[in-house]
């Protein structure tokens, strides 16, 4: 369908809404069995780096193995 097409039919508002219901279903299947425990501070862990923190280097490094591969990058290096 063409951007066009989406936006005169309205398709991409019932697209947006499928996806949004999906994915908060989603979130509430993976946290309804969680007990929060208000004494301890939040952490926020980015599980594609060796210390937990976020970087722009860690992010591309976490893209990278799914987005191409060698033969798809057009023989340049993706860099891990």
């Amino acid at each position: 369908m063409l951007l066009k097409e989406a936006l005169e039919q309205n398709c991409w508002a019932r697209d947006i809404v499928s996806t949004i219901t999906t994915q908060v279903l989603c979130i509430w299947a993976v946290t309804r069995g969680l007990t929060l425990n208000h004494a301890q501070p939040d952490q926020f862990i980015w599980k594609w780096s060796s210390d937990g923190k976020y970087s722009t280097s860690s992010k591309l490094s976490s893209l990278a193995p799914h987005c191409c591969s060698e033969q798809e990058s057009h023989g340049r290096q993706v860099r891990r």
